[in-house]
């Protein structure tokens, strides 16, 4: 699988590159699929499935902040089409 990454439109034809199995990607029973943009992020994941304890066993906690519910409302329908993305399940 190829991973791209850029900072917006500005840059997109200098995107970085990285090639990974997809395997490799997706982690844990509950089948997550992680995608790291730089080989800063690939390390980061590789250290976190390291850790032998949970964050709390570590003092550590943490919070994702408020929700926001919908960004993209435009691209929100009543029924699903021909081109609707169907997720788990």
């Amino acid at each position: 699988m190829s991973v791209s990454a850029s900072h917006g439109i500005g840059d997109v034809e200098d995107a970085r590159v990285i090639e990974r199995r997809l395997s490799d990607m997706i982690a844990g029973e509950d089948r997550i699929l992680r995608i790291p943009s730089s080989v800063d992020e690939e390390t980061a994941l590789e250290r976190v499935e390291n850790w032998k304890g949970s964050l709390a066993s570590y003092g550590l906690k943490i919070s994702t902040g408020p929700v926001v519910a919908f960004r993209a409302t435009k691209w929100l329908r009543q029924n699903a089409g021909g081109d609707t993305i169907r997720c788990c399940g």
